[in-house]
């Protein structure tokens, strides 16, 4: 009877601590896995009442903005310019298109007849004010839609871009956390198919202005939601965003004891609104269509990548290999053993930590310090080596943290949470996107059959567990891309000193290709998603980019963008004369993106201190000119006035012009 009642007793505890820790988990979507929807189908709605009351129908955000033209314009008339694109092949997010690839069938800008004109907020001494832009997308040729915010709002903007200038039609203060958005790049996202416009956002304190506006302070663990925002046409026939047509979704679940804030929102190829939450949480809000009505389910399925324990073990095993790897050159053979000290490694990985990082950051110091004297004459040093520390912002990010090791409440269950996820979502095929998190890049799918979240692949990649200040978490910066008529998704890994572009197989996960990234550059990294087109792969280096919307100061802007080409048999391979003649391109913030009907790769970089638009070829290397023009905007004549972009992607837009948010305004340059 003692033995039967200390073996239930046992039964009973090891039932507990698998269900404390999660080990029997399968990592599938649960039933009860899911955020209710609260739907209201127009804002006012979604108020509470005595601030619905108080609203002034008529009143929106004022539109305090005017355009700023450049000292060193060109003659050209923008009235003149007809806006005839074809809507299909204008930008909806970010990055061009759904499938990240950073590609247009747009002519870009030329070199004849520049034309620059920056939309700004405007202060009291008639100077651009400090109104940080995003991203730009279009609703159709004529309208774009961006977000223009400060430390205390964020405004949605839809402007006229066929006028000249550019005019403002609508603005609406929306509910979503500014500081979120200085480090993120797809922060909405516009339904091709509806023109609907998408907005993560967060359930905030609303009040009414003097003026009658609608206003949002930050509220403290404020629920998720998404904004879905259906332009409408006003008198003079100019989209606008009126709060009638602004249908409101929050999302909750009491079992999750503390609410998820949205980091990312994309919609899928069939329709389905996907969402990057914090925690290491995915989840995708079904989309039905009847009868050409489309309609949105009352719950959220949500994925966590964190039930699966076994990456939390892979990623304490792989830390400790790595710092072992990295520091068992620096032993003496003859007075230590090598086995011992891989034992000490792994017994106690925190006590080599700090020997790691220094090596680490001794590594980029001296990269450094060699381009420095490589413009000396050789018989000369540079004179103060200890002031290039303040380049070097590596920092290590060890999975072993009392963060990663928190346990947090999660239907029922603790989990720790050690995967994140942090860059966008890219559509696969049909019900399916590519995500990363900082243990592996991983396709999921959602089930229409069983309502359920399905993982097709996870592939782990490389990580260095070193970050920059630019960066939350040691992790891949890259947004994956999807090469659609090669079923290949690229990326890049979190290597060190150099990061690699990994190309696998779309449906399998199979590694098929990589290559390093920037091996004869000071630092290696890709904070944006590889552009692709025709056969061509681009990658631009971001290494060293600064974290601040203070100030322009890069840590220390790291060179290169290489080209990889495709052969008729599928081999990818590295163009090494192009990139030859590129090693010292400097690339900056802006991802590179190409025009296919050019034939040139567009970047929008930092040279010398002066922000610029520049083109190159892809069809043939000039060497001795990387460069083939490059377009130069002269604001001085309005004071002090920042075009630097901070992250944000410039648009290519109709009538070969692009768009790009700046810390001064949107600027728009348009072409003959």
């Amino acid at each position: 009877m003692y033995y039967l009642r200390s073996i239930l007793i046992l039964s009973i505890c090891f039932h507990f601590t698998a269900r404390l820790f999660s080990k029997d988990i399968k990592n599938t979507t649960a039933a009860s896995e899911t955020l209710s929807v609260t739907y209201y189908d127009n804002l006012t709605s979604a108020l509470l009442s005595g601030v619905s009351i108080k609203l002034n129908p008529a009143k929106t955000e004022k539109l305090n903005y005017t355009s700023f033209f450049a000292k060193n314009n060109e003659s050209i008339s923008i009235k003149k310019k007809t806006s005839v694109t074809d809507y299909s092949t204008l930008a909806t997010g970010a990055f061009e298109n759904s499938y990240a690839s950073n590609a247009t069938l747009l002519n870009g800008p030329t070199d004849k007849g520049a034309v620059f004109e920056l939309l700004s907020g405007i202060t009291k001494k008639n100077t651009p004010e400090k109104v940080y832009f995003t991203e730009i997308a279009f609703i159709d040729s004529s309208t774009a839609v961006t977000i223009a915010y400060s430390k205390k709002k964020a405004t949605l903007l839809l402007i006229d871009i066929s006028s000249n200038p550019m005019r403002i039609n609508s603005a609406i203060n929306v509910p979503v956390a500014t500081a979120l958005l200085t480090t993120q790049k797809d922060i909405f996202s516009i339904n091709k198919s509806t023109g609907q416009i998408l907005i993560p956002v967060q359930k905030m304190t609303e009040s009414v202005s003097k003026e009658g506006i609608l206003v949002w302070k930050k509220k403290k663990n404020a629920l998720p939601g998404i904004w879905i925002i259906t332009p409408v046409k006003n008198d003079e026939k100019k989209w606008v965003a009126d709060r009638s047509a602004i249908s409101v979704r929050y999302f909750e679940n009491n079992a999750l004891k503390s609410n998820l804030q949205i980091q990312y929102t994309h919609i899928d190829n069939t329709g389905n609104i996907w969402f990057n939450f914090i925690k290491g949480i995915c989840g995708v809000l079904p989309i039905t269509v009847l009868n050409k009505t489309s309609t949105y389910a009352d719950q959220v399925i949500l994925y966590n990548f964190n039930k699966d324990l076994s990456r939390f073990s892979d990623m304490q095993r792989n830390y400790k290999e790595l710092l072992y790897q990295n520091l068992k050159n620096t032993i003496d053979t003859e007075t230590q053993d090598t086995v011992n000290f891989q034992k000490q490694v792994y017994k106690h990985p925190e006590a080599f930590a700090n020997q790691y990082l220094s090596a680490s950051r001794y590594n980029t110091y001296s990269k450094i310090l060699r381009s420095k004297e490589a413009l000396l004459d050789s018989n000369k040093v540079y004179e103060n080596p200890e002031a290039l520390w303040q380049y070097v912002s590596l920092q290590l990010d060890p999975p072993n943290t009392k963060k990663q090791n928190k346990l947090s409440d999660y239907f029922g269950f603790k989990l720790k949470s050690f995967q994140t996820l942090h860059n966008g979502i890219t559509s696969a095929d049909g019900n399916s996107v590519f995500v990363s998190t900082n243990t592996g890049i991983h396709k999921l799918s959602y089930n229409v059959k069983n309502n359920t979240i399905e993982m097709k692949w996870s592939v782990p990649y490389e990580n260095s567990y070193l970050k920059t200040d630019a960066q939350k978490v040691a992790a891949s910066a890259t947004t994956p891309a999807y090469i659609s008529d090669k079923e290949e998704v690229v990326f890049c890994d979190n290597a060190f000193p150099q990061i690699n572009i990994l190309i696998l197989d779309a449906k399998t996960g199979h590694l098929k290709f990589k290559f390093p990234l920037f091996e004869y550059n000071i630092g290696s990294a890709c904070e944006n998603a590889i552009a692709y087109s025709e056969n061509t792969i681009i990658a631009g280096n971001t290494f060293g980019n600064s974290n601040s919307l203070k100030s322009d100061a890069l840590a220390y802007p790291a060179n290169g963008i290489m080209k990889f080409n495709c052969s008729t048999s599928g081999k990818w391979t590295v163009d090494y004369n192009w990139n030859k003649n590129q090693v010292n391109t400097i690339t900056n913030t802006a991802a590179p993106k190409i025009s296919i009907p050019d034939h040139k790769v567009y970047i929008y970089h930092n040279n010398l201190g002066q922000w610029q638009l520049s083109a190159i070829r892809l069809d043939k290397t000039d060497t001795g000119f990387p460069l083939q023009f490059s377009l130069t905007p002269d604001f001085k004549n309005t004071g002090k006035t920042n075009i630097g972009n901070f992250k944000s992607n410039f648009t290519f837009g109709p009538n070969k012009s692009i768009l790009i948010g700046t810390k001064n305004g949107l600027l728009r340059m348009v072409t003959e």
